[in-house]
């Protein structure tokens, strides 16, 4: 009776060994793991479960933090664009500015020249009447008619006057119109009364 209940226990742990024996032979090479075959058995169910749900805490962790880069990610692509947009604002005014201020240099110097153009023009024509009125009235008559530019003629008598006026003198005006041709003479006086009319209207 002995010996049997000794070959079952020898037999037992010959099992036993045989099989831890084959269970680290096929981990080791990788055709099955412990922890498959304590799953398959239901020993390391919940192990498994508190293995998945640490990933799955994990990934979900990881998925929150992907989410808000990029939503910051979004907000700082917004700002850049609002900042180009601004800054390219910003250059169109500048460049508009800058226009206007061209074309009001522009408009300054063109102003500048005119009015020296006139300055100019003001003191050759008090130099004309000035020859003019130190000529014998025959000699001045004939000039005056050879100007074509009827203005220049009423400019040139309208110095002679008042540089006349100037000198406490008559002016000798009256007397070379009556010198001149009818006609001339006529369109000279009509277009010198047009201009005093116009000159002497009120402003408001």
């Amino acid at each position: 009776m002995k010996r049997d209940t000794r070959k079952i226990v020898m037999a037992v742990l010959l099992n036993l060994f045989l099989g831890a024996v084959l269970l680290y032979v096929l981990d080791m090479t990788g055709a099955m793991t412990f922890e498959s075959i304590l799953s398959s058995i239901g020993l390391s169910e919940g192990e498994a479960i508190k293995i998945e749900d640490r990933f799955l805490l994990e990934r979900e962790e990881l998925n929150k933090q992907w989410l808000v880069l990029s939503l910051k990610e979004k907000e700082y692509d917004d700002k850049i664009h609002q900042l180009k947009t601004n800054d390219q604002r910003l250059k169109d005014k500048e460049d508009q500015l800058k226009g206007l201020e061209k074309q009001l240099r522009e408009r300054e110097k063109k102003a500048a020249e005119t009015e020296m153009e006139k300055v100019r023009r003001s003191e050759r024509v008090k130099l004309v009447a000035e020859q003019l009125m130190n000529m014998p009235p025959k000699d001045a008559v004939p000039r005056l008619e050879a100007q074509t530019d009827d203005l220049l003629i009423i400019d040139i008598l309208q110095a002679m006057d008042a540089i006349a006026a100037d000198q406490g003198k008559r002016s000798i005006v009256p007397y070379l119109l009556s010198l001149m041709k009818g006609e001339r003479a006529a369109v000279i006086q009509r277009k010198m009364a047009n201009i005093t009319t116009l000159t002497n209207e009120p402003e408001f």
